[in-house]
């Protein structure tokens, strides 16, 4: 693998070009584009057969430096955009250069494409370099940017195009958002308000590029007071002596006075839900099957969606405190003429007397967070997916809690804490609504966090989040060694795993441990562009089945 020296970025030469007015062609390029150099005329003529990829979105690379990871090495071959390009052609210069161009027409205030150095194989078939792809005002969801990819050698050149998708950024304005007007994917995202989400499936909040929260993003369930509703994704709390319909994590309404009035908490996909309060044992809201946790390293709300699809939603909502009251001695003609008609000879009960009982609060909802840069967190920073509270029963049974919801969160770049207040993420359940028999607490929900650097082990989550892998922004894009050791931040404890290549065929490889915390996975890499993905549990490998599951990057190796 050869690289050239003492080069200059074309991201200068373009800008330099659009400064003075004009726009730089591939055709105009002459001996002063092209690096100095003897020109072999007995040397074949350069030729380009392909580009992968062929297209990239607007914000994916990044600048090679961020506040969360500038301590750390970020590259040995020059400037590494985190982008990996690669060329195949044949007759390629050690000296051969990587540019992109614009097309005549376009904006020239437009500037949309960072190069990094260009590496070149040995035996002259490849080159490689990488690109970053700023957010740009200019471009919109749905704009594609066609350039020139030229590679440039000894006074000859040859070009492809490339593509540069563009996407929205959002800057939050709102105080309430329907799950449905969220975009599946932003260049960049910015919250700086309390914003509730609203809706009846799970949120997600993609960005190519950075995310700066500096305000509370709420997908709490509702409290049983309110009418119990679940956050997106999640399942309502039961109506009055009803059971919340939410499938095996449901909180249960009591049967009768022996087995207590309070209503059951929801349980949660961390742990179950309690007793309602009573004379008796009260129902429990059981949490989701043990797999379920493992599902939830899928970072996407149509994985989530489908994680909690048995048990509908994301734990369950409190069951209800019970309404009627057992009579001592029932049947009796007199009794039902002094209560006014209230008794129900049939069930042997007051209907209401007490009061009608408490709504159980409504589950925590589903969110998923996916940051292709550095998640920013400003001192106001706070995400919560917390159960409702019960209602309170007066003289009948309080409603249980909601169980807490889901928050699987992925910074790939890593999380700038600095201003941030502690906790900042929450997802416990809700309390039991009071009475004369208090409802059950929901039981608490499940936090994942993916992220490279900043992760803080307990106090920045209540309750504690689980750990998933992260490939760590210390790998070189382009490597010649055919065999690397890929260094990740996680936990052994769930069996991750590192795949090389696509989901369904590629080649499954160990972490082990590399001491001092740190983890690695051996990994041999096939010539040319290669997929590495860091995957939560092994698992994850046969039950879903989706690409989802994975925090990848690409790699290049040029022999």
């Amino acid at each position: 693998m050869r690289s050239a020296t003492g080069k200059h970025h074309i991201w200068g030469y373009v800008l330099a070009s659009i400064l003075i007015g004009g726009c730089v062609q591939p055709d105009e390029a002459s001996d002063a584009d092209i690096r100095d150099g003897d020109e072999d005329a007995s040397r074949p003529p350069l030729a380009i057969e392909s580009i992968e990829p062929s297209s990239m979105l607007e914000g994916e690379g990044h600048e090679g430096e961020r506040s969360a990871v500038q301590s750390m090495d970020v590259g040995t071959h020059g400037l590494d955009y985190k982008f990996p390009v690669l060329i195949r052609g044949t007759n390629i210069a050690d000296d051969a250069e990587i540019r992109v161009l614009q097309r005549a027409g376009q904006n020239d205030m437009l500037t949309p494409i960072k190069v990094g150095e260009t590496v070149v194989s040995d035996d002259g078939t490849m080159a490689a370099t990488t690109f970053w792809a700023p957010v740009n005002a200019l471009l919109r969801e749905g704009d594609e940017f066609v350039v020139d990819v030229v590679l440039a050698q000894n006074g000859e050149s040859a070009s492809l195009p490339f593509t540069l998708y563009g996407l929205d950024e959002w800057i939050a304005t709102e105080d309430v958002v329907h799950v449905d007007d969220i975009r599946p994917q932003y260049s960049y995202i910015e919250i700086t308000r309390d914003l509730l989400i609203v809706g009846d499936r799970p949120a997600q909040l993609s960005t190519t590029g950075d995310m700066l929260l500096d305000g509370w993003l709420n997908v709490d369930g509702q409290s049983g007071a309110l009418g119990g509703l679940g956050g997106p994704g999640g399942c309502a709390g039961g109506a009055p002596g009803i059971d919340a319909l939410c499938g095996v994590a449901s909180g249960l309404a009591p049967t009768s006075l022996l087995s207590g009035f309070g209503g059951g908490g929801g349980g949660g996909f961390g742990t179950a839900g309690s007793d309602g309060g009573g004379t008796g044992t009260g129902s429990i809201g059981s949490g989701g099957p043990v797999h379920l946790a493992t599902v939830l390293a899928y970072l996407s709300a149509e994985i989530l969606e489908l994680a909690g699809a048995d048990h509908a939603g994301a734990g369950g909502g409190g069951g209800a405190g019970l309404t009627d009251i057992l009579l001592a001695e029932p049947n009796r003609a007199h009794d039902d003429a002094r209560l006014g008609g209230l008794l129900d000879s049939d069930d042997r009960t007051i209907s209401g007397l007490l009061g009608e009982g408490g709504h159980g609060g409504g589950s925590g909802g589903m969110l998923a967070i996916h940051v292709g840069g550095v998640l920013r967190l400003g001192a106001n920073a706070l995400i919560s997916a917390v159960g409702g509270p019960g209602d309170s029963g007066g003289l009948a049974g309080g409603g249980g809690g909601g169980s807490g919801g889901v928050l699987a969160i992925r910074a790939l770049e890593g999380l700038d804490d600095t201003a941030s207040a502690l906790p900042w993420v929450l997802a416990y359940g809700g309390e039991g609504g009071g009475g004369l028999f208090g409802g059950g607490d929901g039981g608490d929900g499940y936090i994942r966090l993916e992220t490279p650097v900043n992760f803080a082990e307990t106090a920045d989550a209540l309750p504690a989040a689980r750990r998933g892998p992260s490939l760590l922004p210390t790998q070189d894009s382009i490597v010649n060694t055919r065999t690397v050791s890929v260094p990740l931040a996680g936990e052994l404890g769930q069996d991750p795993v590192v795949l090389v290549g696509d989901f369904a065929t590629g080649e499954v490889v160990d972490v082990v441990d590399a001491g001092d915390g740190a983890l690695s996975a051996p990994v041999v890499l096939n010539e040319g562009r290669n997929q590495v993905c860091a995957v939560a549990d092994r698992q994850l490998l046969t039950v879903l089945e989706a690409p989802e599951a994975l925090t990848c990057r690409h790699i290049v190796y040029l022999p």
